[in-house]
């Protein structure tokens, strides 16, 4: 299952939604750090995008 917000753009989440979603794999005992790598792979993009 996956959530599109952006229509396909990449783009970090805000603040807010990331760590809803952290709580989330959290309180299900599942591995942050994809969560994580995903966030930083969008930061990447978007930094590398703007130059």
């Amino acid at each position: 299952m996956a959530y599109l917000m952006n229509c396909g753009e990449i783009a970090p989440p805000s603040p807010t939604y990331y760590n809803g979603i952290k709580k989330g794999y959290e309180a299900n005992g599942m591995d942050t750090s994809y969560l994580r790598a995903a966030l930083e792979r969008a930061v990447y993009h978007v930094q590398h995008q703007e130059q």
